[in-house]
């Protein structure tokens, strides 16, 4: 009993301490009118308490002071509540809330007047208020709490079954009998019967078979802790385990604001406007029959252009059964959104309006039905609304935890405009730090999304300035938003579940999202990433046990499905690749329940089902987990994201093969060898490789859109067929296709593999031939530094062209002259394969901080210079026939030479337990187009996280590295790619096999290890400059030298950056060095005259001094800069031309040698030196090491002695001055020759190389000097080489190859070739050693290099496999014995025969009248096709035979040896009135026999235009009259083509054997298809 009297004590206690905090004042039964229609005004400075009920409807109550609402039950029935500044509206307070029951009914209708005015504040714009509303004007406050027995929402702890009246919750609640509650559906979404909404457009993507609504409003009837008994049975099934758990929602409050009961018919109801005041603290409130349908900013709760706000909320109320939105946040921020439930809404739900909306969090709120509003209702606010989101997010910069959407159309949907629209394009006029499309994402997390009409979570349909929407993304920036829009950032979402969603669970477009810890279930799509993303740490599951309510079309189901239409076997997807951006990244994701049947397909790995365009070829999944999944389907359709599916398993999660692999489409141009078809996936596996994918984007402008090009509709956009095939193709062999299509402009976009040319022909939807594009711009869209393609456009003769890049520099291509010389900045047209050639060349270099996404390195990025062409082709871009032209060779820039490496434990010196394996890829590029050495690097490895290290490092294999070489690679993950400039010294221990790559863990450990090996042919690097830097042996003039600068005609030393002359950690040639600092243009140091300006002597023609980078600096490059008394009049930057090392890096000294003549002080009239000096522009800057400061005499450099037969051959650098130093100019160089002590002298005006013939010749073993000066016109030195000597070798001459030559081999006629090696006359005495070994390549029909397995016949001769047929060329290349490589020949192309190809044998022919011998004709025969090109001679081998021609072109000869190519000029010709096509052409032999059966060997093969000195002329393949002009050595003849299958024929009819097994009877005669007929 007296602990009963102590509780009592306490609770009385406590209301009269809640009763003190009740506001109190004047009440208004005792001094307001209780009359309907009367206005009432509360006077500032008075507070009025509602103490009762008024029981009549008031015509407006307007608010000067304060109106507080007693905690009673009360009912308020008035058209309008307006309280004005410094007014206040009290409804409960935090510490008297409202426990009974209150409401407020606010009255009105549609066509009423502006009953409250606009806000006589316009801060900052003008604000009407309009009628029926609760309006607090700027400055006024307003503060509702109604009591909360919370929870405000829960979730089903069980599966309440259809029929149940019982709900278990997940949370204890303290709801109220009598109170209302919503179920929430977890099953898919309603859909509008079609045949009721299908006549109007705005509902077409929410109709369908008819499907119910399955959310459920009831009453309670009894409260049991965490059980809710309801009033009536659930009319459906709602799930309540897993992860799928019905919301339960209270609708029910003690404070009511609602519209009155004449609001409905009309969707006229109230609305609650909030401005900016001292407080705003709105909890507890049940908004019902409220919002204004089609009146802009008449919403139940809305928080308009308050801007930036303190003591602003929405807590724990309750919106439901609105006519237009829940809540709007429109130019307010910072305000707190928490514990809200709405449902019933019309339009979007949870609203940001104009796109400045920041700051705010949207924390445990559930939304539930948002209904689509149609434009025909003329109600409609925004076109969106007939798509509504449950939150819709027009600024990205607030923060969502927590919250439940449900039903709609969205759940979450980011639409963000580019430019804050409505007042808030004035409130943000100009301002750099609001870009809603741009800006950081504030935090998303912990939020639910289910039962959707399309997505749970949309990044995509961006607003646009007029209220509607287009495609695009969202990529933030930190800002600020102008020109340069900031530094990228990652925008994260987290922990979020979505569930029954009709299309996808997340769909997004954007670069820079990051995607962790999701759950995905029982959606059609699990998600869709476009652009740059990461996928991780999830659980995708295509169907749970949730089976969904069998009703509508799915009665007679076994589950409810995603499609609208009732289709039972739509494509089940997990992870969508979209068809445009990227590259997309997942990791550590599981996938389950993806199983095909007979009807339907289903794959955890998809590609977008109806996408025009390619994926990005650059996709990468690592660390994936299958469970009753398919890992990988590609639905094929008649679009291109199927085709250009191109995904990189990198560990072999997938495919189950260790290290890794490519998973890919069935575009015929991307098998290679090794490929192999998975069935049940549709696609190849591809083992990794050297080259990789890149993507190109070809947009049409919108002038070639009419008739100039064919085109066909697709599925959403126009439509262009282009076909893609590799050059030296066939049209029926390998090739690649593209549909193309956008929205807004025609496009086609292809994947590739890299590093090769394609010719790309337009063609129409029936694949007739069209016409190529006159404007179009071209983009390598996806590719990593040092990628490139060329792509190769047919035009006709006489198109003229306009190439322009697109980004910076913005410069115009000019048209390179040949193939060979065709560059990233130039283009070429070849007249005779009519095709235009373009280079896509990726000219970044370095790690490329673009390509940090989420702690990982992408193989993506950098600088790809999309360019503009414009083809002036007369109105006809037609060329015809077309024929896919022949590999060309390729530009210096682009050969390379291969490296790999195996990464392997068992390669670790100091042993490593790991199971993790790698490859690596390297290309070397010796002259790449930057003018520097470029390494580019590809590794692959199968090793976890983002705290790997990475590095390339000097060291045999075994042993333990050296630094001299060691570079950290950034983002060590796998398929890491980039490329690097690369010093001598490194190229140098690469080619001796000398670097190998490590990869070391968290802690340190290295875990794998690959030595570099190269593979095929690779080339040495050039000497390092060979003269001593501590003693010259020229004249130098020292700046500075060994922590003494040196004082020339009184130079002062100055400083604009810290410096140390006396640097003694590191230095060349004394004790001691000079250290730089150098950053931001600032001079490291400089010499100043402290009287007059200095002359430099005319005889130091440049200036040299050794430099590296200071210890842990890496690399670097900086100016070297003169001054004279008023200007800057020279800066030349550091570059592989003038640096020794090629580069300056903290490994190596290096020599940098700038000429007087760049630095513009030796030019004439003579500059006047007065500073000298290095800067800088980066920042942070580095620290640089300097020594032997000097100027130095302008000598040749670089010289280089040989000898070879008697002669000495000489290389050199020409100085980079000439005699003009001196007021003269360059007459010739002076060479002495000292031998034994006798000495010859003579001169040339030729530069290097050159070779002299010594006077009684050089005998093996002596020794000679040799010195090389510059003589001027006025007979003056301008300078003297250091002497260099040079002893010749011991052994006699040992050739290099001059040339190559191929023949099949007798004894397997399909595989094998013979390759004989003919000597040259320079050997390798002039390297100084002697032969040890020939090398042969063999390449294919792309310049790159494949299997070529050989065994030797003699010393000279070869029997090598040509590998399947691929290889189409032989390169040979003699190695000395002292590791050198001479230069190699190429040798004549060939390709093995066909398969189909028989022999012919002698009996058969000795039958014919005609027989081998004598001057018999052979007949050729061609098939219809035809071509262009040229043809001046053909070829027969015999082998074992001499043969002397009859009438060969000059500079082809013959000799008795094995093998040997004899060249027939084709004098049958003229004999000939006409060719046609097929055409059969006869030709004459001189004398020749055969003597035995071996004898009868023979190829048969041509010699082209540019091996020749005959000139071809070129016709049409129409009737052309074939001539012969023996005294210009011209001839014209049908273009036409001689097929790989062609044969011999004697007396026209075929003498080819029916079975290859008579090859051996007699001897045989074969043709090698090398055969064409060229103009």
């Amino acid at each position: 009993m007296a602990r009963h009297q102590a509780v009592l004590f306490l609770y009385l206690i406590f209301c009269l301490y809640s009763q003190a905090a009740c506001p109190t004042g004047t009440n208004w039964s005792t001094s307001q009118p209780a009359t309907n229609g009367a206005k009432v005004t509360i006077s500032a400075g008075t507070t009025v308490l509602l103490d009762a009920s008024p029981n009549v409807v008031y015509g407006g109550i307007t608010v000067d002071g304060t109106l507080a609402f007693a905690n009673a039950n009360l009912q308020l029935n008035t058209e309008y509540i307006l309280v004005r500044k410094g007014g206040s509206l009290i409804v409960g307070t935090a510490d008297c809330p409202i426990t009974n029951k209150v409401t407020i009914t606010l009255y009105g209708y549609r066509n009423s007047t502006n009953g409250m005015g606009s806000d006589p504040d316009p801060t900052p714009v003008a604000t009407t208020f309009g009628n029926k509303g609760i309006v607090i004007a700027n400055g006024g406050s307003v503060t509702f709490y109604g009591q909360v027995n919370g929870p405000t929402w829960t979730r089903l702890s069980s599966t309440a079954q259809k029929g149940a009246q019982t709900l278990q919750l997940q949370d204890t609640v303290s709801w109220s009998v009598g109170d209302k509650i919503v179920v929430a559906s977890t099953d898919f979404s309603e859909v509008l019967d079609y045949r009721i909404y299908q006549s109007k457009p705005d509902y077409q993507e929410s109709i369908g078979q008819p499907f119910p609504d399955q959310n459920e409003v009831r009453v309670i009837t009894a409260v049991n802790g965490n059980q809710v008994t309801i009033d009536r049975p659930l009319n459906f099934t709602h799930w309540g385990k897993d992860n799928e758990k019905a919301e339960v929602g209270w609708l029910s409050r003690n404070i009511v604001v609602k519209g009155d009961d004449s609001s409905i018919p009309d969707a006229f109801g109230g609305h609650f406007l909030v401005r900016n005041g001292p407080s705003a603290q709105i909890s507890g409130v049940e908004f019902t029959q409220m919002g204004q349908a089609g009146i802009m900013g008449r919403y139940p709760v809305h928080f308009h252009a308050m801007m930036w706000t303190k003591n602003v909320q929405l807590t724990s109320c309750s919106i439901h059964d609105t006519f237009q939105r829940a809540l709007s946040v429109h130019e307010s921020y910072g305000i707190l959104v928490k514990d809200n439930v709405a449902f019933n809404v019309n339009g979007h739900m949870w609203f940001l309006e104009d796109g400045g909306e920041t700051g705010t969090t949207f924390d445990h709120n559930l939304g539930i039905k948002a209904n689509p509003v149609g434009s025909e209702t003329n109600r409609q606010l925004l076109p969106s609304d007939n798509r509504p989101a449950i939150f819709w997010i027009v600024n990205p910069n607030n923060t969502w935890i927590n919250n439940a959407a449900v039903g709609g159309f969205h759940g979450y949907w980011f639409s963000m405009p580019q430019k804050p629209l409505g007042i808030g394009a004035t409130i943000w006029a100009n301002s750099i730090a609001m870009s809603p499309r741009l800006l950081p994402l504030g935090k998303f997390d912990n939020n639910v999304a289910h039962s959707v009409m399309h997505t749970g979570l949309m990044i995509d349909d961006m607003q646009k300035s007029d209220g509607t929407t287009e495609m695009a993304g969202y990529s933030p920036r930190l800002g600020p938003y102008d020109n340069t829009n900031g530094q990228s950032t990652t925008s994260t979402f987290t922990r979020f579940l979505a569930y029954k969603c009709r299309d996808s669970g997340v769909w997004t477009k954007g670069d820079n999202h990051l995607f962790s810890s999701l759950t995905l279930v029982d959606n059609s799509r699990g998600i869709m990433p476009n652009g740059h993303s990461m996928f991780q740490d999830s659980t995708v599951i295509g169907e749970s046990d949730n089976i969904g309510n069998l009703v509508g079309f799915y009665k007679s189901s076994n589950r409810s499905y995603p499609s609208q239409w009732g289709d039972v076997n739509t494509f089940l997807q997990g992870h969508s690749s979209y068809d445009n951006g990227g590259p997309q990244q997942q990791q550590r994701n599981t996938y389950i329940n993806f199983v095909s049947t007979s009807t339907r397909p289903a794959g955890a790995l998809v590609s977008l089902a109806f996408g025009p365009f390619m994926l990005f070829p650059k996709n990468q999944y690592r660390a994936l987990t299958f469970q009753n999944a398919n890992q990988v389907y590609i639905d094929y359709k008649n679009v291109d994201a199927q085709y250009g599916w191109n995904v990189l398993d990198v560990d072999g999660s997938i495919t189950g093969i260790k290290g890794g692999a490519w998973i890919q489409s069935n575009e015929t141009h991307f098998r290679r060898p090794g490929c192999q078809l998975n069935a049940n996936w549709n696609a190849y596996v591809c083992p990794l490789f050297q080259e990789g994918y890149v993507q190109v984007s070809m947009v049409l402008s919108s002038a070639t859109q009419g008739s100039t090009i064919p085109i066909e509709p697709a599925t959403d956009s126009r439509n262009v067929f282009a076909t893609w095939f590799p050059l030296g193709g066939s049209i029926d062999g390998p090739r690649g296709s593209s549909g193309g299509g956008s929205y807004d402009v025609l496009q086609v976009m292809h994947n590739l593999i890299a590093k090769r040319a394609y010719s790309v022909r337009f063609s129409g939807g029936d694949r007739t031939l069209g016409n190529s594009p006159s404007d179009f711009t071209i983009n390598m869209q996806s590719s990593a530094p040092s990628d490139w393609i060329i792509v190769s456009i047919p035009y006709p003769r006489g198109t003229s062209f306009t190439v322009t890049q697109i980004s910076y520099p913005y410069g115009t291509l000019t048209e390179a002259g040949s193939f060979d010389r065709l560059t990233p900045t130039t283009y070429h047209y070849d007249y005779d394969t009519q095709h235009l050639y373009l280079l896509m060349f990726n000219t970044a270099t370095g790690d490329n901080g673009l390509n940090n996404r989420f702690s990982y390195g992408i193989p993506e990025g950098g600088f790809w210079m999309p360019l503009h062409v414009v083809a002036n082709c007369n109105g006809k871009c037609f060329v015809s026939p077309y024929s896919i032209p022949p590999v060309p060779t390729l530009p210096q820039g682009l050969t390379d030479d291969q490296y790999t490496a195996n990464l392997e434990a068992s390669q670790v010196t100091i042993g490593s337990s790991s199971t993790n394996v790698g490859k690596a890829f390297l290309s070397l590029f010796p002259r790449g187009f930057n003018g520097g050495v470029q390494l580019q690097y590809k590794v692959f490895h199968d090793a976890a996280g983002t705290n790997l290290k990475l590095s390339l490092n000097t060291g045999a294999s075994g042993s333990a590295g050296t630094p001299i070489a060691t570079r950290n690679i950034a983002y060590a993950n796998s398929a890491v790619q980039s490329v690097w400039s690369i010093s001598q010294a490194q190229w140098l221990a690469l080619y001796q096999g000398k670097l190998y790559l490590s990869l070391k863990n968290s802690n340190n450990q290295e875990i794998l290890r690959g030595q570099i090996s190269c593979t095929g042919q690779c080339v040495a690097p050039p000497p390092a400059p060979s003269s001593d830097p501590c003693n010259p042996g020229y004249d130098t003039l020292p700046i500075y030298k060994d922590s003494l600068a040196y004082s020339v005609t009184n130079w002062t030393s100055g400083v604009y950056f810290p410096y140390n002359l006396n640097y003694t950690a590191d230095s060349l040639c004394g004790r001691s060095s000079l250290r730089i600092g150098l950053n931001l243009a600032f001079f490291g140091v400089n010499w100043w005259s402290s009287q007059t300006s200095f002359a430099l002597d005319k005889k130091y023609g440049a200036l040299e001094f050794y430099a590296k980078v200071a210890p842990g600096s890496g690399e670097f490059s900086f100016n070297v800069q003169a001054h004279n008394a008023t200007d800057m009049i020279a800066s030349v930057p550091t570059s592989r031309s003038n640096t020794g090392n090629f580069i300056i890096d903290e490994y190596t000294w290096t020599r940098v040698r700038v000429s007087t003549a760049q630095l513009n002080i030796a030019n004439r009239p003579r500059q006047l030196l007065k500073a000298l000096g290095f800067s800088s522009y980066a920042n942070p800057g580095k620290y640089i090491l300097v020594d032997e400061w000097r100027f130095a005499v302008d000598a040749p450099t670089d010289l280089a002695v040989g000898v070879a037969s008697g002669s000495v051959v000489l290389t050199w650098s020409p100085p980079a001055t000439t005699c003009d130093i001196q007021g003269s100019s360059f007459s010739q160089w002076s060479i002495s020759i000292t031998t034994n002590g006798n000495t010859q002298q003579f001169s040339t005006s030729q530069y290097s190389p050159f070779t002299y013939a010594l006077t009684g010749g050089l005998a093996k073993g002596s020794t000679s000097t040799v010195s090389i000066s510059q003589v001027c016109a006025d007979n003056t030195l301008s300078s003297v080489a250091a002497s260099q000597s040079v002893t010749a070798p011991n052994v006699d001459s040992a050739s290099a190859p001059n040339a190559v030559h191929i023949t099949l081999d007798p004894d397997n006629l399909t595989t094998k070739v013979l390759v004989r090696v003919v000597p040259n006359a320079i050997s390798c005495d002039y390297v100084g050693s002697s032969l040890s070994r020939y090398n042969l390549v063999g390449l294919d029909s792309q310049g790159k290099s494949t299997g070529l397995t050989c065994i030797t016949v003699d010393a000279q001769t070869f029997r090598c496999d040509a590998a399947q047929n691929t290889v189409v060329r032989v390169n040979a290349s003699t190695t000395c014995a002292n590791g050198q490589t001479t230069s190699y020949t190429t040798s004549l192309p060939f390709t093995t025969l066909p398969s189909d190809l028989r022999a012919a044998s002698l009996s058969q022919l000795s039958s014919n009248s005609d027989a081998l011998s004598g001057s018999q004709k052979i007949y050729v025969t061609a098939p219809s096709e035809c071509f262009n090109g040229d043809i001046i001679g053909l070829g027969v081998t015999l082998y074992n035979s001499q043969v002397v021609p009859q009438n060969y072109p000059q500079g082809f000869t013959s000799s008795p040896i094995a093998f040997q190519l004899i060249a027939i000029h084709l004098t049958g010709l003229s004999s000939v009135a006409s060719l046609k096509c097929p055409i059969q052409v006869a030709f004459s032999y001189g004398d020749f026999s055969i003597s035995d059966e071996k004898a009868g060997h023979m190829q048969l093969f041509y010699y082209s235009q540019s091996s020749s000195s005959y000139q071809a002329n070129t016709q049409e393949c129409s009737g052309a009259t074939t001539k012969m002009d023996s005294k210009a050595k011209t001839w014209t003849a049908s273009t036409c083509h001689l097929s790989i299958h062609s044969a011999l024929y004697g007396n026209g009819q075929s003498v080819i054997a029916a079975d290859s097994g008579s090859a051996r009877v007699g001897a045989l005669l074969f043709i090698t298809a090398l055969i064409a007929l060229l103009v």
